[in-house]
């Protein structure tokens, strides 16, 4: 019995990436046979998914990942909202094995937008060092995210940032 579990940061800001990651336990001693299946808003883009997903149109409101893999496994996307709308996004998904009726994804199913990096758990537009602790160990290997880690590093290395909305930029405090 495989489950999944999908994780976010707590917030995102329009129009900036962020990431997904949907971690699959279970007890398997050999590869199992999966289907991953995650529906994404109608507004959303997926900039970048690991592996990639094996949906034929990279405009798909669903993406699939079939696959024979051991367990534990990682699955992740990198997710951008290029425009204001709803500010709380839901997500949806299901794994299933040939031995059972699809389980939807338990853990994140739904997401706000905010003024906040989504590194900056505590919305005080400052990367603490816990925040930047919790990138590294959380998303750090994420392909996709490399430019994302470079500036988290540059707001860390400040003294804070603020988000603005004119340029579409953060705008680090020194």
């Amino acid at each position: 019995q495989l489950t999944a579990s999908r994780s976010t940061p707590e917030h995102f800001i329009v129009g900036q990436p962020f990431p997904v990651i949907i971690d699959l336990s279970g007890q398997s001693e050999k590869e199992v046979a999966f289907i991953l299946k995650e529906s994404i808003p109608d507004h959303a883009k997926v900039v970048q998914s690991t592996p990639q997903h094996s949906s034929k149109n990279s405009e798909t409101l669903l993406l699939k990942w079939i696959t024979k893999s051991k367990v534990p496994a990682s699955f992740s996307y990198i997710m951008l909202i290029p425009s204001a709308g709803e500010t709380t996004i839901t997500f949806d998904g299901s794994i299933a094995t040939s031995g059972g009726d699809p389980l939807p994804i338990g853990g994140v199913t739904t997401i706000s937008s905010g003024n906040h990096h989504w590194a900056d758990s505590d919305n005080d537009n400052i990367i603490s060092d816990k925040e930047i602790l919790t990138v590294y160990d959380k998303y750090a290997e994420l392909p996709g995210l490399v430019d994302e880690i470079d500036l988290i590093e540059e707001i860390w290395l400040g003294e804070g940032y603020t988000w603005n909305a004119m340029t579409l930029q953060y705008d680090i405090t020194e």
